[in-house]
């Protein structure tokens, strides 16, 4: 039993399908990967939304904020054991809190668009970053699937 995709993921695989025939235009259609997409993960919906807004002549990225972790010394000794001599630090990255998950910019607007799936909430820092980026005139979005994201785009006329 196959399952019908939405309205959304379908002008999303077109979309991808019309991008991958242009980057190979000496590709029979035939031989092509077929595009598949998926919202039931962070990362999916994250590659879902990325692409889209791409595809549409808009610009977007996937960002972090998240850091990282810096080894500490060791040595292995004469007995080949790895010996840990001072432990390792994880270091901030160096974004603002509560940045959103995707910037871009569609139709001469800047998005941050953050990703919560399931009964993930935004945080403090997410809100209050929320709030400074709508000031400042940019349009903020909380996508929970690709078919809500897509529809709130039309509803806000950026639709490339």
């Amino acid at each position: 039993m196959s399952k019908v995709k939405s309205i959304a993921m379908q002008q999303l695989i077109s979309l991808a399908e019309q991008n991958i025939k242009t980057k190979h235009p000496s590709i029979p259609h035939h031989c092509l990967p077929k595009q598949k997409y998926s919202d039931k993960t962070a990362n999916g919906l994250t590659k879902c939304i990325v692409d889209y807004i791409n595809f549409i002549g808009g610009m977007a990225e996937r960002t972090g904020n998240t850091g990282r972790y810096i080894h500490g010394n060791s040595y292995k000794n004469v007995f080949g054991k790895e010996v840990q001599l001072t432990k390792g630090k994880y270091i901030p990255g160096t974004g603002r809190n509560g940045t959103a998950d995707i910037h871009g910019i569609l139709s001469g607007k800047p998005l941050a668009i953050e990703v919560k799936l399931g009964k993930d909430k935004q945080s403090k820092q997410q809100k209050e970053y929320q709030k400074d980026f709508e000031t400042a005139g940019g349009v903020y979005i909380i996508a929970k699937s690709f078919d809500q994201f897509y529809n709130e785009l039309k509803e806000r006329g950026l639709h490339g």
